[in-house]
């Protein structure tokens, strides 16, 4: 059989397929809304600390889906790689071993890892150099991406997608990547300050940014003293405040399910897209730059 891409885009449609059922159960559970708050004042010192109670456990089994959504989006661009080297030795994809499409932080280890496959095989050399552009440690490279305003480094974020879902593929093979309760998405939401009485002049605050438990801090803020009233923030206020989505129950989570598995997508359908006038049109693969940067 010749090589194609079609395996690899399959695999693709099969991790859309999987991101596609999380999305109609992930989307209405976030919508109910059931959760709610309460605060704790101290006068003293003019700080106000909030709780979330009443959160509902997301479901056991997303943590299965979010993994087989992860594994097969990689996959297919393992299936690229081997293709690829099918392609460039004239070998049958089936015999083609050990493959895998490298995502490296250090250029040192991307080296190692390509290394025999350039002495091996000289004819993969023009694709390992696309490749090796897309590697994350080439995310700041103007010699590849070129510079935006200002004539700043400009950062194209399909190097950070290839590495977040890498990221997360290698915390699967060790581990159930579980959903999780997430109070992110304070960055776009007005401060809790903003709410407070006119008189309160509001000092230095911080969020909660680990997976939430209930009854579990999730932000504080101080007030310079002494208080001027007595406030109690409105429940209403407090959900604007505070909005929270599910997310991966990593140390250090960064953006819901809902967004990172579209972002991961995303950045694998655009390298199997580079890839595709090789095989179409036995072409060179396109440029990075030909991918439009996500806003």
């Amino acid at each position: 059989m010749a090589p194609s891409l079609d395996d690899a885009f399959d695999k693709l449609r099969w991790a859309r397929h999987h991101f596609e059922v999380l999305r109609s159960e992930i989307e209405p559970f976030e919508q109910r809304d059931t959760h709610r708050f309460t605060f704790e004042v101290d006068a003293d010192a003019g700080e106000y600390v909030f709780h979330v109670h009443g959160l509902e456990p997301p479901h056991a089994d997303w943590g299965l889906r979010i993994g087989d959504c992860l594994h097969n989006a990689r996959t297919a661009l393992d299936y690229l790689m081997v293709q690829l080297v099918a392609l460039a030795t004239g070998d049958e994809p089936r015999d083609v071993r050990t493959i895998s499409f490298p995502v490296e932080t250090e250029r040192a280890k991307f080296a190692r890892r390509v290394e025999r496959l350039r002495e091996d095989h000289p004819a993969l050399s023009g694709y390992l150099t696309r490749i090796e552009e897309l590697q994350p440690f080439n995310v700041g490279n103007v010699s590849i991406w070129g510079t935006g305003g200002h004539g700043w480094p400009l950062i194209h974020v399909l190097p950070p997608a290839l590495q977040r879902l890498s990221a997360l593929d290698i915390i699967d093979k060790h581990r159930v990547v579980h959903a999780a309760w997430l109070g992110h998405a304070w960055h776009r939401a007005p401060s809790i300050s903003s709410f407070a009485p006119e008189g309160f002049t509001p000092g230095a605050g911080s969020m909660g940014m680990g997976p939430l438990e209930d009854g579990a801090e999730i932000g504080r803020w101080r007030f310079h003293i002494p208080l001027p009233e007595k406030w109690e923030p409105e429940q209403m206020d407090m959900k604007r405040a505070f909005p929270l989505e599910v997310a991966f129950d990593e140390p250090h989570p960064s953006k819901g399910v809902l967004e990172i598995l579209p972002f991961c997508l995303w950045g694998v359908e655009s390298v199997l897209r580079l890839f595709e006038p090789v095989f179409t049109r036995h072409a060179p693969p396109l440029p990075v730059t030909a991918i439009p940067n996500l806003r």
